[in-house]
């Protein structure tokens, strides 16, 4: 389950100018590297093992109907 963080102002305001969705911030919560910063913060950025899973991941695909996942699977074309 992902953590759940308040955005600051700032943060906010950070995001719209550098058209970083929340999506992505929950990606990093859920999946990025935690880096202390020295002065009591935490960074969280993707490492490149990372972001080869992340690059598979989006290759996959799921097809619904009646409200109920019939398969999963890779993307080939």
């Amino acid at each position: 389950m992902s953590k759940q963080l308040l955005l600051t102002g700032h943060a906010t305001k950070r995001m719209q100018q550098r058209a970083i969705d929340a999506l992505l911030v929950n990606v990093l919560l859920e999946f990025g590297v935690e880096e202390h910063d020295g002065r009591g913060g935490v960074r969280r950025y993707l490492d490149k093992r990372t972001q080869r899973l992340l690059e598979k991941a989006m290759k996959a695909f799921l097809v619904e109907a009646n409200g109920r996942i019939v398969t999963v699977g890779w993307r080939t074309k």
